[in-house]
C-alpha cells in the first residue's frame, strides 16, 4: 500500500492549521558603523533554518510529534498502573526528565520497538480509528520530524531496523480499510448551472 506514493503531494494537501506556532524575526541589518549584520540569537538562526520549509511540513511534524507523545505516555501509564497481568506488555519509555520517552529524545532502537505497536494502537481524541491516509500522514510526519527537527539521518522506509514498522503500518492501513474507513479524500459535489450563473451575476 506504500508503493508509487508521492510524499510531496501528500504534504501539499495537508491542512496547515494544525499546531502551527510560527514566529517571525527582524533579522538584524548592518548599520553604517558596522560592516556585518547584528549578531543573531539561537532562535533567530533556527528561524532562518526553518522559514523556507513549507508550512504544511512544519505542521505535519508537530501533529505527528504530539500524537506519538500522547500515545506513548498513555500506553506506559496504563502498563504501570494496571495489575500484574500486564507484566507481559512492553514498557516503551527510556529515561527522560519526566519519566516518559518522547519523539524528540527517543533512540533509534526504541523508536523501532514503539512503531511496531503505534500504528495499531493509536486513536483519534474521540477514540475512533484513524483512516488509512491519516496513518500514512503520521508515518511521514514522524519521518520529517526526525529529519527536520532532530537532524537525524534515519529512514523509516529503508533502514533495516525499521523494516517491521513499515510492514505493520501497511497492515494497520488494511485493517482500517476493512473497517470501512476510506483511502479516498472527500470531493466537493459540483454546483448546478443555475447556482453558477447566480454567482457570476453577483460578481458583475
Amino acid at each position: 500500500m506504500m508503493d508509487n506514493f508521492n510524499i510531496d503531494d501528500l504534504f501539499r494537501d495537508f491542512d496547515d492549521d494544525f499546531f502551527y506556532n510560527g514566529e517571525s524575526f527582524d533579522i538584524g541589518q548592518s548599520s553604517q558603523a558596522t560592516r556585518h549584520a547584528a549578531p543573531l540569537s539561537e532562535r533567530e538562526v533556527e528561524y532562518e533554518r526553518k522559514r523556507h520549509i513549507p508550512r504544511s511540513s512544519i505542521n505535519q511534524c508537530k501533529w505527528a510529534q504530539n500524537v506519538f507523545n500522547d500515545w506513548i505516555k498513555e500506553r506506559n501509564n496504563i502498563i504501570l498502573n494496571s495489575a500484574s497481568g500486564s507484566s507481559n506488555l512492553m514498557y516503551l519509555s527510556e529515561t527522560s526528565n519526566d519519566g516518559q520517552e518522547k519523539l524528540e529524545l527517543i533512540s533509534k532502537e526504541k523508536l523501532s520497538d514503539s512503531l511496531r505497536f503505534f500504528f495499531h494502537e493509536v486513536r483519534k481524541k474521540n477514540g475512533d480509528l484513524y483512516p488509512p491516509n491519516s496513518l500514512r500522514l503520521l508515518f511521514f510526519g514522524i519521518q520529517r520530524f526526525l529529519n527536520l527537527e532532530r537532524g537525524l539521518d534515519w529512514h523509516l522506509m529503508t533502514d533495516s531496523v525499521f523494516r517491521d514498522c513499515k510492514n505493520l503500518l501497511d497492515a494497520a492501513m488494511k485493517n482500517a480499510t476493512k473497517m470501512g474507513l476510506s483511502m479516498q479524500k472527500k470531493i466537493a459535489s459540483s454546483i448546478s448551472v443555475e447556482t453558477e450563473n447566480s454567482l457570476w451575476e453577483k460578481i458583475y
